[in-house]
């Protein structure tokens, strides 16, 4: 016997599976374009310091914003 779908199943929202492709394609090109943002203004700020104190944690933020891009 054919069992019945559930109450939550009938009333969730159907999302075609291009579109949830798209979505996630979107996001993550929204993600990197603000990694690369912060990463450019990181080097830019750098590029400015004179402290070796701030200058490795710039590094240090670089290093973490790249791993993420």
């Amino acid at each position: 016997m054919a069992e019945k779908p559930s109450q939550d199943a009938k009333n969730s929202p159907s999302v075609s599976w291009s579109d949830t492709v798209r979505f996630i394609r979107q996001l993550g090109h929204d993600l990197r374009n603000d990694l690369n943002a912060i990463e450019l203004q990181s080097a830019y700020i750098g590029e400015l310091e004179k402290n070796e104190e701030v200058l490795g944690e710039i590094k240090r933020l670089r290093e973490m914003v790249s791993g993420m891009a």
